[in-house]
């Protein structure tokens, strides 16, 4: 055995480990990327279940003090409002609320829905929440089907 044929067995045997660990690589991009999925999955899914509707012995202002502090977690949703046009849009549509579109950042236009979501009485609070419930149980997936969903709901209940 001369040492050009051991030369050619060890490149060939770095081929095939270098081969593996790019196979190794990319198998575990897949598995991390499942796992990512899963985990916004169980976030979203546990986002949802926070704007059930509430329970019998809840006190009505308790449910005004649930919405205004779970509300932001879905207006600061890029998923569902990915820019502040989506904002703006959702605020006219869902409160009658015209916010200029210049000038305005993304905080301050979802400060301004939830002091107007805060100023609206106990009845459509609970018609404002029971349209959201509604849409987020529907799991959209884009903003697009949000908007579908809330303007299907929103026409479908009263909100005084």
């Amino acid at each position: 055995m001369n040492d050009s044929d051991e030369n050619r067995r060890n490149e060939r045997e770095l081929m095939e480990i270098r081969s593996s660990i790019f196979d190794a690589e990319r198998l575990l991009k897949r598995i991390e990327s499942r796992a990512d999925e899963l985990a916004k999955k169980i976030a979203d899914s546990r986002e949802r279940v926070s704007f059930a509707t509430t329970s019998k012995g809840e006190k009505r202002e308790d449910i005004k003090k649930l919405l205004i502090g779970e509300l932001p977690t879905v207006l600061l949703s890029v998923e569902f409002f990915p820019n502040n046009k989506f904002l703006i849009d959702f605020a006219k549509k869902s409160l009658n609320l015209p916010i200029p579109r210049r000038g305005r950042s993304r905080r301050e236009i979802i400060g301004i829905v939830i002091t107007e979501v805060e100023k609206l009485d106990l009845r459509k609070i609970e018609a404002f929440r029971k349209t959201l419930n509604i849409v987020l149980e529907k799991q959209p997936k884009s903003s697009t089907d949000f908007f579908d969903f809330w303007d299907k709901t929103i026409r479908s209940m009263p909100m005084g």
